[in-house]
């Protein structure tokens, strides 16, 4: 049976576009009222963050089997010229990463307590047994080289780009909810000297088909927070506290999207 499925969400690219717009007219310093261009910006991006995906509902009506895989990468540092969105191992990432150099340290110290893999993996089975739909979370090593899916997208038809059609019958589902996350500390600095950071968190979440490969549902929320002290403090209290944050603030813009 097909389901209705969402459209693919072009938000992402308008976020990107706003951010790096706003971002160099901020540095060239040809905007005069930044406290105007401000609000116009964080308007737009919360509008966009706060799309529902209602949409779904004839999903929830099915019986067909749904699994959970959380596919979180390791703890990040992202320099300013670095987009906190996409997905990585097998697949291709289009946005500049650095190694964090001196944040190295503090990042893999707070990793432990501010994972978010166990709270998306509670956020999702809560969402979607809430509307009735059973949801089982699943293991699956996507650092595994998947083969290319080779049929194109065509007719408003999308296709993930990977062929997973064979997790079907391996896990006995129908569908895979593959939920694609990265966070960690973002800085900026101007002239070698930092000014300001914060913490990330980039969401994308899929369902797959898994007997023709094709995506019922494609959105993303992403979030960041401020760093409100130095990173390098008595047990980085203010780099947990940011990153946190960052998590809390993404989860809410998750739970929003299924309130209908």
């Amino acid at each position: 049976m097909r389901i209705a499925k969402p459209e693919t969400s072009t938000f992402p690219y308008l976020r990107f576009y706003l951010a790096l717009t706003y971002y160099y007219m901020f540095l060239e310093k040809k905007v005069r009222n930044r406290c105007l261009i401000t609000q116009l910006f964080l308007t737009l991006s919360l509008a966009v963050s706060a799309q529902k995906i209602s949409n779904l509902k004839p999903y929830f009506q099915t019986s067909s089997r749904l699994g959970l895989v959380i596919v979180t990468h390791s703890i990040e540092y992202v320099g300013q010229n670095g987009v906190p969105l996409g997905r990585f191992g097998a697949f291709t990432v289009k946005w500049k990463t650095k190694s964090g150099g001196k944040y190295d340290k503090a990042l893999a110290a707070v990793e432990p307590t501010v994972d978010p893999t166990e709270k998306l993996k509670s956020l999702y089975s809560d969402l979607y047994q809430s509307k009735g739909k059973k949801i089982a979370a699943v293991n699956v090593n996507f650092d595994t080289t998947f083969s290319e899916f080779k049929k194109r997208s065509t007719g408003g038809e999308n296709y993930f780009e990977k062929d997973i059609r064979f997790l079907g019958e391996k896990l006995h589902l129908d569908e895979l909810l593959i939920v694609f996350v990265r966070y960690g500390l973002t800085m900026s600095s101007r002239l070698g000297i930092e000014i300001s950071g914060g913490g990330f968190v980039s969401v994308d979440s899929q369902i797959i088909n898994l007997h023709d490969n094709s995506i019922y549902m494609s959105q993303d929320s992403n979030s960041r927070s401020s760093l409100d002290g130095p990173w390098d403090s008595a047990d980085y209290y203010f780099l947990k506290s940011c990153i946190s944050e960052a998590i809390e603030k993404v989860i809410k813009k998750e739970k929003k999207k299924y309130e209908w």
